[in-house]
């Protein structure tokens, strides 16, 4: 289902989603979606929703050696908000700035479900046509897309092992920069270099 204005300007989409396990009963989660184009240049964009995912019978029940098993096992749940501009400078050069905010409850790691957890974001994106530089290179493409990321717990989880205590989330870095371009070499060759930097990032 998707809404419109008169003058197009303002586009909804709303959603909803139902799942029914015969263990753990129903969940209903909505979701909806906003676009508004202020003018050519800026659009602004919106989107809100829900999810609800039930624990894998392998977690609940096991099913091989090794596999961590814990019967008393909670729904994972997650409500998620994400808000954007969206600025076009010209046909050849276009970025984007969004920022979201997520919480996870009974998020399931190794059979146990952990305590609440937000994690906060940004990121920006860039994209330039730089269009033809002389009869050697054609449609000349550059990117780049930044974003940065801040997920913590409730409470600090400690490591018995390790004697360490954090309240953040394990193996998500916080800094990712994704960097590249592409073009047509001599009207025949299509040559295009990415190149992924991930910032230091603890583990579990």
């Amino acid at each position: 289902v998707k809404w419109k204005s008169r003058s197009e300007k303002l586009i909804i989409v709303p959603g909803l989603r139902y799942d029914h396990n015969s263990i753990f009963g129903g969940s209903t989660n909505p979701r909806i979606g906003l676009v508004y184009k202020f003018s050519n240049k800026i659009t602004y964009k919106a989107n809100y929703g829900s999810g609800f995912q039930f624990p894998s019978p392998r977690n609940l029940y096991g099913s091989w050696a090794g596999t961590t098993v814990n019967p008393a096992l909670e729904p994972e749940t997650i409500t998620a908000y994400e808000t954007g501009l969206i600025m076009p400078v010209s046909d050849k050069v276009w970025n984007e700035v969004s920022g979201y905010y997520n919480y996870i409850d009974n998020s399931n790691i190794l059979g146990t479900n952990l305590p609440p957890r937000k994690t906060y974001g940004l990121e920006y994106k860039l994209k330039i046509r730089a269009g033809d530089l002389g009869k050697q290179l054609q449609d000349l493409r550059i990117y780049a897309n930044y974003s940065y990321t801040r997920p913590l717990y409730d409470t600090d989880l400690s490591n018995e092992a390790t004697g360490r205590s954090s309240n953040r989330v394990g193996s998500i870095a916080s800094h990712k920069l994704i960097f590249g371009f592409g073009g047509t070499v001599a009207n025949f060759l299509y040559v295009n270099s990415r190149n992924n930097y991930v910032s230091a990032r603890e583990t579990n």
